[in-house]
């Protein structure tokens, strides 16, 4: 298997490069930026083989140069910037050149070079308003309500991309990210909000007090668990469905994750105050639950990672290489 991977320098590109070295693909991150020298050195230690070009997504011709050098028969799109609301403000046209006409330009090239497969990472944000009103969030729902800059993006580029699938006949999957954390998270400047458990992770490290807004309970997905459901629906011949949702079997909040971090590092502590808090969450309020069964049963997806599993492994990779969670 020979898979780009665009914007495989950031948190869940990373990821999944790692995955995919692991089971002996060809990989190859488009990227403006290579990946931090660290995780060059753990990819020198899978069996798979890696290249960064660098290179824009909005560059169509360098997109077809780089697929057809390498021979790619697989592209997993993640190239995206999540912004703030300062970020929308300022910077509004750059973050939808990327984030939509980035994705046109992939799936122009993906049409040109005979790739077998393109995976569109989408996420739980194009259920905007749903996200928070609706208990369990499946693949068919039809009230989907996104409304910031981020939300619109990711719709209208899902949209675009499963359009792409009829006008060229294409094999595109759009896969939908819950909320995820986990290994490789930190600031690059493309995401302008880490994850919560990234946040209180930081402060129990650093004996600090985390202050949270409310307790956030929903499905937290660990990043090592979608980088291989992506890498499972890669290698599959066929797929029932366009669009599948990818989160945990597990539902927990961030005041459980705190309540154990607190076991783990006798110096931090948390306390809820919605007035004075110091983590700051994606939203006002918190995700339902993502339905993967579509997921289990297309793909035999199966979930390793619930709180206990996530914080061990966290834990150790932040020992590891924590300090690549300074600011």
């Amino acid at each position: 298997m020979n898979v780009l991977i665009t914007g495989g320098s950031g948190f869940v590109g990373i990821n999944l490069i790692e995955e995919f070295l692991k089971n002996k693909a060809t990989v190859v991150n488009y990227d403006c930026l290579p990946v931090v020298e660290e995780a060059q050195t753990a990819f020198r230690k899978l069996p798979g083989a890696y290249a960064w070009e660098k290179g824009d997504v909005l560059d169509g011709r360098r997109v077809c140069e780089v697929l057809e050098a390498y021979k790619i028969d697989r592209i997993v799109h993640t190239a995206v910037i999540t912004p703030n609301e300062e970020r929308e403000r300022r910077d509004m046209r750059r973050i939808f050149e990327i984030n939509c006409s980035g994705t046109i330009e992939l799936l122009r090239g993906a049409a040109a070079c005979g790739i077998k497969r393109f995976i569109y990472v989408s996420s739980i944000a194009i259920y905007g308003r749903t996200a928070h009103t609706a208990k369990r969030l499946t693949e068919d729902m039809q009230e989907l309500t996104p409304e910031n800059l981020y939300e619109i993006s990711k719709f209208a580029s899902e949209a675009l991309a499963l359009r792409c699938k009829k006008l060229y006949g294409l094999d595109v999957t759009a896969v939908r990210l819950g909320d995820v954390f986990g290994p490789w998270e930190r600031p690059t400047g493309v995401r302008d909000t880490m994850s919560a458990p990234y946040q209180t992770l930081k402060m129990a490290r650093e004996g600090r007090e985390a202050i949270l807004p409310r307790a956030n309970r929903t499905s937290w997905v660990y990043s090592r668990d979608v980088a291989r459901a992506i890498h499972t629906i890669a290698g599959k011949k066929q797929l029932s469905q366009d669009i599948f949702n990818i989160s945990s079997s597990s539902v927990w909040s961030i005041e459980d994750w705190c309540q154990r971090l607190e076991q783990e590092y006798p110096d931090f502590c948390y306390r809820i105050d919605p007035e004075k808090a110091n983590v700051k969450y994606h939203g006002d309020r918190d995700n339902g639950v993502m339905d993967v069964t579509r997921l289990i049963q297309a793909a035999g997806y199966q979930p390793c990672f619930g709180l206990e599993e996530s914080l061990a492994d966290y834990k150790k990779w932040a020992d590891d290489f924590g300090y690549l969670m300074t600011e």
